[in-house]
This record gives structure tokens, sequence and C-alpha cells, in this order.
């Protein structure tokens, strides 16, 4: 072999290899971006969802409920609550504050529309402490409430998100549902007038 085949077979060996190392540092370097990137994205998004679950459902509120939940459902206990448990519940060591919260099935006449939904019952400004985010987008949440008034969700003012609205503050609906009375069946009415809706929450609704 003539020494100009030898060192025109090294110098292409050199540039080979120059080739090769260039593309495993920027593979490295790709990589590396590629890791910074996700870790930039994942750390991103915890903290979007743990602000938003903590401005939603106040990841350091505790829920006392007669009812268990589980994988198949849940089950009603023979154990009751009352409404002025929550002074008893206020004594315990660490407990800041305790809201009672009453729900039931429901249906609901908005004059156009029937729809079965869940109506909570609470104490306003007690609820308001627990959850920061219990803010009126229109009217006003009342201090001292009235008997007949209620606040409802954005998803109940507007369910299907299309612009079809079915109550704003000022509304009357209807509110009825079904017990019973012995053997009977007795459905009972309740006018209220909507005087907050609420704001809607992220993906997720009040209402």
């Amino acid at each position: 072999m003539k020494s100009r085949d030898v060192f025109s077979f090294a110098f292409g060996a050199v540039r080979l290899r120059k080739m090769r190392a260039g593309l495993t540092i920027l593979g490295i370097v790709i990589g590396i971006a590629a890791i910074v990137a996700l870790t930039s994205i994942t750390t991103g998004l915890q903290v979007t969802i743990t602000s938003e679950l903590g401005e939603g459902f106040s990841s350091d509120t505790v829920t006392v409920s007669t009812q268990s939940f589980g994988m198949f459902g849940g089950s009603t206990s023979d154990f009751t609550l009352l409404v002025n448990d929550t002074d008893t519940i206020n004594e315990i060591d660490g407990v800041q504050t305790s809201a009672a919260i009453m729900s039931k099935s429901v249906m609901l006449d908005f004059g156009s529309t029937e729809l079965p939904l869940s109506v909570t019952g609470v104490d306003y400004t007690a609820y308001a402490s627990l959850y920061s985010s219990f803010v009126a987008e229109e009217g006003t949440i009342p201090e001292t409430p009235a008997n007949d008034s209620v606040v409802i969700g954005s998803r109940i003012t507007d369910p299907w998100d299309n612009g079809t609205v079915l109550a704003e503050v000022g509304d009357t609906i209807l509110i009825s549902w079904t017990h019973r009375v012995g053997l009977e069946m007795v459905v009972e009415n309740y006018t209220a007038e909507v005087v907050a809706v609420l704001e809607e929450i992220g993906g997720f609704s009040m209402g």
C-alpha cells in the first residue's frame, strides 16, 4: 500500500470518527434538552393542578359524612349528624372552623325547563371561609340570607354551555321533591329567588 493511500485512509477514518462523535454529542444534547423540557412541563402541570385543587376543593378540609364512599358506591349508616354538631367539631384541637351542609336530590323548575339536580343547604359565611372559590360572578352572596334565597352554580345558569340561560339573578325557581309520610308519597314545593351565580373554577363546577 502506498503512503498516499495510507494517509488518505487515516484522514478518512478521522473524519468519520469526528462525524460520529459530533452526532453522539448532538444526541446527548438533544436528550438532555428533552429531559429538562419534560421536567419543566411536569412541574408546571403539578403546580397548576395543585393550585386548582387547593382553590376549588380546599385540600386542608376534612368532610364528615354519614355516607361511606367506596369502589362500589356509597352506603348510608345509622350514624346521625345534626346541624348543631358543628359546635362539638369546633372544639376539637386543630379545627379552625366547620360548616354544616345538607344536600337533597330535587327537581328544579326554571319555567321552561325542569332538571333533576342536587340542592345543598349551607351557612354562606361559614362555607365561604372554608372554600375560597365560593365567590359570586353575578349578584351578591348575602351574609344573612333569607330563607327563600338561593345561589346557583355557573353550570346551572348555562348547563349546555351554548348560551342557553336557564336562570339569572332575580329569577324565581320552583324546587320540588318527594318524601314518604306513612304510606303516602307527598310532593313538597319550595319557591326561591336566585340572588347570585357562582364563578366557574377551571374545568370544575360548583353547581
